[in-house]
C-alpha cells in the first residue's frame, strides 16, 4: 500500500476549515479523483523537473517543464470546476501511481505521527491532502518571469514552492478511514493483477479498520460496510465479476465520511 519516495519535495501547509467549504451536491467519482490526483502529481513532478533542469544549467528544458506544469495545472483546474470544486483540490496518495505526492508528504518531518492510530496507517497519518491551484499557478508564472529576467535562483525558488504549497491536515479520528481507504485502493490493484489472496487480505484489513472507526455520525455506517466487505473477503467468499466496481463504491463511501474533506 505504501508508495516509495522518488523526489525530494518540500513540506506541506495546513488548510483552514473555511477553505474546504463546498456544496454537498458536489461529489466526484473515484475515476474523477484518480484523474485529478494524476494531474496534481504531474504539476508537482514537472515543477521539480524544471528546478532540476535549472540546477543542471539546462534553461531550455526548464522552460518546457514549466509549460508542461502549467498545462497540467490548467487541465486540473478545468476538471475541478466541472466537479464543482474550489481551487484547492483534494488528492489521494493511494491513487498516485507515480509516488510524487507521497514523496511530498514524507519530506515533512512535522507530519510524522507520534503514536500510530491503527495497525496499518499511512506514513504521515495525513487524512487530507490537496493542491492549491491558484498558488501553483502563481509560482509557475513567477518562475517563468524569473527566467525571462535571467534570474535563475528566483526561478528555482518559485519551482520549489510548488511542492511546498501542497496542503495537508490530519484528524486523528479519521485515521481508521484513511487506512481502510488505502487498503481498498490496494485491493483494486491486486484484483487487476489477479492475486485473489492479496485481494482478500486487503479487504479484511479494510474491514478491521472500519470496525475501529468510532467517530460520529458515521460509525454505524462504517460497521455496516465492514460487514458487507466481510462477505467478499472470507476464505470461501465469492469474487463476482462486478467486484471492482463494488470496491470503487466502497472507497467512495469511505471518502465521504472524512471529517476533513472537500466533498
Amino acid at each position: 500500500m505504501r508508495t516509495s519516495a522518488i523526489a525530494a519535495l518540500a513540506a506541506v501547509a495546513i488548510l483552514t476549515p473555511a477553505a474546504r467549504a463546498l456544496p454537498a451536491s458536489a461529489a466526484p467519482s473515484q475515476s474523477d479523483d484518480r484523474a485529478m490526483t494524476r494531474l496534481a502529481a504531474q504539476v508537482v513532478s514537472d515543477a521539480s523537473a524544471g528546478r532540476q533542469a535549472l540546477v543542471n544549467g539546462n534553461t531550455g528544458a526548464a522552460r518546457s517543464d514549466i509549460d508542461n506544469a502549467l498545462a497540467a495545472r490548467d487541465g486540473l483546474a478545468e476538471k475541478a470546476r466541472a466537479a464543482g470544486l474550489p481551487m484547492i483540490v483534494p488528492v489521494y496518495e493511494e491513487l498516485d501511481d507515480t509516488a510524487v505526492l507521497g514523496s511530498a508528504v514524507k519530506s515533512n518531518a512535522n507530519t510524522q505521527p507520534k503514536t500510530p492510530a491503527t495497525v496499518r496507517a499511512n506514513d504521515a497519518d495525513l487524512t487530507f491532502l490537496a493542491i492549491d491551484l491558484d498558488k501553483a499557478k502563481a509560482h509557475l508564472d513567477a518562475a517563468k518571469a524569473a527566467l525571462a529576467d535571467q534570474n535563475k535562483q528566483s526561478a528555482e525558488d518559485s519551482l520549489a514552492a510548488v511542492g511546498s504549497d501542497l496542503v495537508a491536515e490530519s484528524v486523528v479520528t479519521d485515521v481508521p478511514l484513511l487506512t481502510a481507504r488505502e487498503d481498498l485502493a490496494q485491493a483494486q490493484k491486486e484484483l487487476k493483477s489477479g492475486d485473489r489472496a492479496a485481494v482478500a487480505a486487503d479487504l479484511q484489513q479494510a474491514s478491521k479498520s472500519l470496525v475501529a472507526y468510532t467517530a460520529a455520525p458515521h460509525a454505524g455506517d462504517a460497521r455496516m460496510l465492514a460487514s458487507e466487505i466481510d462477505a467478499y473477503a472470507g476464505p470461501g467468499a465469492q469474487r463476482p465479476p462486478g467486484l471492482e466496481g463494488k470496491i470503487e463504491g466502497w472507497w467512495s463511501s469511505v471518502t465521504s465520511w472524512f471529517d476533513n474533506k472537500v466533498h
